[in-house]
């Protein structure tokens, strides 16, 4: 296209007989070459623009995605420890209850039986809450 363009051009300068058209054609043609360059140059910031928009996004992605996703695993991390933490409790709280029945127990079948004597009784006791202590 611009080769035609280019003969155009050439084809008008060259013809003086057709001077009034001719200013006029050459008046359009330097109309069109502004617009041809000033589209470009839009063209151009454009394409600038569009590379900006295409940066901030990424530096918006990864600036600020990846710092959110690191406190998340550090969010998930201090959950998972508190309740690792909570379920340790949890057992125990259920073998010091597991025990305290069995002194129960054994404290019932001393007061009913009369089969121990105090100081075995102590001794159980203190046996048991030895071992849900540690």
């Amino acid at each position: 296209m611009s080769d035609v363009y280019a003969d155009a051009r050439g084809w008008l300068e060259s013809a003086p007989s057709l001077a009034v058209g001719r200013r006029h054609v050459m008046a359009l043609l330097t109309e069109l070459d502004r617009a041809r360059s000033e589209v470009a140059d839009l063209r151009e910031m454009h394409a600038e623009h569009i590379d900006a928009l295409r940066q901030e996004r990424d530096n918006l992605r990864y600036g600020m995605i990846a710092p959110l996703n690191a406190r998340l695993d550090v969010c998930e991390s201090m959950k998972q420890g508190w309740e690792d933490a909570h379920a340790d409790r949890l057992a125990e709280r259920d073998a010091a209850h597991a025990a305290l029945l069995q002194v129960r127990e054994e404290a019932t079948e001393v007061i009913n039986y009369g089969g121990m004597s105090a100081v075995e009784l102590a001794n159980s006791v203190v046996f048991i809450v030895d071992e849900v202590l540690s």
